[in-house]
């Protein structure tokens, strides 16, 4: 998969904001500090948090050795 700078520059915001929002930081703040707007910080925000979910149950049903 061949990323162009767009792509770069998005993937980096939304790292920046998932830490920030681990963080304890506001959405708001998140969104000037990102230049994100609120859609795409609430959608991108739920899609990792709904990712992250899942992962944490597959990897309680697993056992351990």
């Amino acid at each position: 998969m061949r990323l162009n700078l767009k792509d770069i520059v998005l993937k980096s915001k939304l790292e920046m904001a998932k830490t920030l929002y681990a963080n304890g930081v506001s959405l708001y703040y998140i969104s000037l500090a990102t230049g994100l707007s609120w859609r795409v910080l609430m959608t991108e925000l739920t899609f990792i948090a709904s990712h992250e979910n899942i992962r944490q149950k597959a990897n309680a049903h697993v056992p351990k050795l």
